[in-house]
């Protein structure tokens, strides 16, 4: 049962990612710091493909700090996306303040809960490590 979730969350991840990569890239998503998501998905195929070869705790460490910044891009991508709008937002209307701007700032061209699927995918990947450094620890165990 374990073996089919961690293939499972495996799958999950990789489709999520390779979709998100193709939006990211369809829509030129590739102009400075848009391009930390983009670098991200690269190193964490990058990542698991090396884990898929040494099955080690060094190649699961990597996936997991990898999967940490994938949530902590998904956090800071929200509020640049925010702040991406509010500043659009500021221009077309100088003197907008309060609840107004708030709400232009959230229903602006950048979408907002758009870098989400970071978090997304940062919490699918952590949820596969978990359960391969349950395998290897188990695996290790039946060794003894």
């Amino acid at each position: 049962m374990e073996r089919r979730v961690r293939i499972l969350l495996l799958a999950l991840f990789l489709f999520t990612l390779f979709g998100a990569a193709t939006e990211l890239l369809l829509t030129s998503h590739t102009e400075g710091w848009q391009l930390v998501p983009l670098i991200l998905m690269l190193l964490s195929v990058l990542a698991l493909g090396w884990f898929a070869l040494v099955r080690n705790k060094t190649g699961l460490k990597l996936v997991q700090s990898i999967m940490v910044c994938f949530i902590l891009s998904g956090a800071i991508g929200v509020l640049l996306h925010f702040n991406s709008n509010e500043e659009f937002a500021l221009e077309v209307y100088p003197g907008l303040t309060g609840i107004e701007l708030l709400w232009k700032s959230i229903k602006g061209a950048a979408p907002i809960l758009a870098p989400g699927i970071m978090v997304q995918l940062g919490v699918l990947g952590l949820g596969y490590a978990y359960m391969e450094a349950r395998y290897q620890d188990s695996e290790h165990t039946k060794e003894m």
